[in-house]
């Protein structure tokens, strides 16, 4: 089981390495603020603060706590989505081992990078451009 483990983090550190180029807290706040903004939150909510949640050196995700209340959770990789997950009527919890969404966080993030150079070129750009980083008039 030990092996597994560390050969599942060598795969995810060199998977952050070969198609992580990342996203910095700016572009992860600008992806939050946009997806307030997509389902009509934006004015109601604003963001109170912000975790980083790292993978050894690199960070993996940024959890942004809202108020009144609620939480976004972005990535830090331009490969995959953005916004992992989001709610408007409950809080993340605690940012530490044991909260099971932030286990669950871990697990998903990995996955996403174990599979994301099976992405095509096209569903990578309008990632991109989900969060700012590819302005649209630069897409095929």
């Amino acid at each position: 089981m030990k092996k597994f483990l560390l050969l599942l983090l060598a795969i995810v550190t060199t998977a952050l390495s070969f198609y992580g180029q990342e996203i910095t807290l700016d572009d992860a706040s600008r992806a939050a603020l946009t997806r307030l903004q997509r389902i009509n939150a934006g004015t109601a909510y604003s963001i109170e603060s912000v975790t980083a949640h790292p993978n050894d050196q690199e960070v993996l995700f940024y959890v942004f706590d809202l108020l009144p209340v609620g939480y976004i959770v972005v990535t830090s990789v331009q490969t995959i989505p953005p916004v992992m997950a989001y709610s408007l009527t409950d809080g993340f919890g605690e940012n530490h081992a044991g909260n099971p969404l932030l286990d669950l966080l871990y697990t998903d993030i990995r996955l996403r990078l174990l599979h994301a150079d099976k992405l095509s070129a096209e569903a990578r750009n309008k990632i991109k451009e989900r969060v700012g980083m590819v302005p649209a008039t630069r897409l095929p």
